[in-house]
């Protein structure tokens, strides 16, 4: 993986390079990552597969690292996407109202973070088609 934004555990001259951890190489390197046929290096035996490091970002005994393709697990959009992606649109609708949406519950609770905490774990879950906030 490659931290973006700087993670708060590098330590070394990097820091003061903010082109370390900015997203355009964070974009180049995993680019290149997925285009490696694995080779090292001829008459070397090549690795039989690779990983990303992480998948999301995370924090580790209060440190803030962020290697991941994605900053948080309740988050639906990739680091590295292009300009003004949304991953889906939903309605919105005012009410009061003089019914109610007959779809099955998913979720009936408090989602900290408010609307964007809400809409993406809606985004998330493949039966969601909708999400409320109240009151409204």
């Amino acid at each position: 993986g490659w931290s973006t934004p700087m993670s708060s555990t590098l330590h070394t001259a990097m820091k003061s390079c903010a082109a370390w951890s900015s997203t355009q190489t964070v974009q180049r390197f995993y680019h290149e990552f997925l285009k490696w046929d694995l080779q090292i290096g001829e008459g070397v035996r090549p690795p039989d597969h690779a990983f990303w490091f992480t998948m999301r970002d995370t924090s580790n005994f209060g440190l803030e690292e962020h290697f991941g393709l994605v900053a948080a697990c309740h988050e639906p959009k990739c680091k590295l996407r292009s300009p003004g992606f949304v991953p889906f649109v939903f309605p919105q609708h005012h009410g009061p109202a003089p019914t109610v949406c007959a779809s099955e519950v998913l979720f009936n609770d408090f989602a900290w973070g408010g609307k964007d905490t809400c809409q993406n774990k809606c985004e998330l879950d493949e039966h969601c088609a909708f999400f409320a906030i109240w009151p409204h």
